[in-house]
């Protein structure tokens, strides 16, 4: 009987093999880190679209991926959806506590949205992690660069994808 499953679930994978689908972890196929090269490269290329759906890709393969979050959140920022990209830097920040960049990108982040005194946190902790903020250039941001959708909305300074 038992030997009848085993059977059973081997010709099920085989076929959904033949079928062109296949499972991440039973064999080649991009990994998160392809993922991640693939979206820094959309973003460079001014497609936040579909940078998005290349590192929610990667996100899916690991879940733990600090900086699959902060880049997402980076793309989110690019297409003026401010509260995503706070969630995306804060998991990132919630996976790796010593990732300066997404502090400093929750920073730039909450600033747009007027929330200076929780912006002003994130600053003093990514500064105290070794990245450095030009504080003139920040609040010389009182309205958005060119190219951000939506009135109040703007990118990241330097856009700080992690390497």
């Amino acid at each position: 009987m038992m030997t009848g499953k085993i059977k059973g679930w081997t010709w099920l994978v085989a076929g959904l093999l033949l079928l062109g689908l296949s499972f991440p972890a039973c064999g080649p196929g991009k990994t998160a880190e392809d993922y991640i090269t693939q979206g820094k490269a959309l973003l460079k290329a001014g497609k936040p679209d579909q940078a998005i759906a290349a590192f929610t890709a990667a996100i899916e393969l690991n879940p733990q991926s600090a900086t699959a979050f902060n880049n997402r959140g980076v793309a989110y920022c690019q297409q003026g959806e401010l509260p995503k990209a706070v969630a995306d830097f804060s998991q990132a920040i919630k996976i790796d506590p010593n990732f300066g960049k997404a502090y400093n990108n929750r920073a730039v982040t909450l600033w747009y949205q007027g929330k200076r005194d929780q912006a002003e946190k994130d600053i003093n902790q990514a500064e105290s992690l070794g990245i450095k903020i030009d504080r003139k250039a920040l609040e010389a941001l009182s309205s958005p660069p060119q190219g951000i959708k939506g009135p109040g909305k703007g990118p990241l300074p330097g856009n700080k994808t992690r390497q």
